[in-house]
């Protein structure tokens, strides 16, 4: 019996908007904020962060009893929670204390195989 294994490469694109760049820049980058989880040098490497960390993050319902909304929320630890919004392909920062502008965060594409070789050859 011969066994072959492959590998399939994939390819996924997350758009992260900054509203207000210089309220970002000084919250993740010029504050303590940017040295207490990780270096960041600039936007770039904040948008990468969130990205990776949106990924991995799952939808949670939330249910507000004051309001009788409800809610499908990602929080992300180091940053705080995104709400999704009506369109649902993205979705919006929701801390009350915003000390670094809206932030929003969609799929520009979903998760799509790009390469798949035979790990044997």
């Amino acid at each position: 019996m011969k066994m072959e294994k492959y590998r399939t490469d994939f390819e996924m694109q997350i758009i992260v908007e900054f509203q207000d760049v210089e309220k970002a820049k000084k919250h993740f980058i010029n504050s303590e904020w940017g040295n207490c989880f990780w270096k960041l040098d600039d936007l770039s490497d904040v948008a990468e962060m969130l990205s990776n960390s949106f990924y991995y993050s799952n939808d949670v319902h939330n249910y507000d009893g004051k309001t009788k909304k409800s809610t499908w929320i990602k929080f992300m630890e180091g940053f705080g929670s995104f709400e999704r919004q009506d369109n649902y392909d993205s979705y919006k920062f929701t801390d009350k204390n915003n000390d670094c502008g809206d932030i929003t965060i969609r799929y520009d594409m979903e998760l799509d195989p790009t390469y798949t070789y035979n790990m044997d050859e």
